[in-house]
């Protein structure tokens, strides 16, 4: 595969990323909003209980689209095969984690 062929696999691997923080920031920030849920998240729990938990979601979101956009131009990895690896698996976490917030947030509404 060429390298301008990995470029844009990476590209659309990326714009997936991107949206499936916004997935994470929407539905954790449904459940927390309306005070029925928690952050599982220790870390995330503790910066929320510091910052306030839209602004920590935000900070969090904003720094790590930052750093993984940085690091893959500062490197040269966007175009390659290792970089669309690492998406992959990513997407594949958030997107569990997402459909997870999602059915939380579906289950507490049918309960109500």
């Amino acid at each position: 595969m060429s390298s301008i062929t990995y470029v844009m696999v990476n590209a659309v691997l990326f714009f997936i990323f991107v949206l499936l923080q916004f997935g994470d920031l929407w539905t954790t920030n449904q459940d927390l909003e309306r005070k029925k849920g928690k952050e599982a998240n220790p870390i995330m729990a503790k910066l929320m209980s510091l910052l306030g938990f839209l602004p920590a979601l935000i900070v969090t979101k904003v720094a790590i689209i930052a750093f993984l956009a940085t690091s893959a131009i500062l490197t040269g990895s966007y175009a390659q095969l290792s970089f669309g690896l690492m998406l992959i698996v990513m997407n594949g976490i958030y997107a569990h984690v997402v459909i997870n917030n999602y059915d939380i947030l579906k289950k507490r509404q049918s309960s109500n």
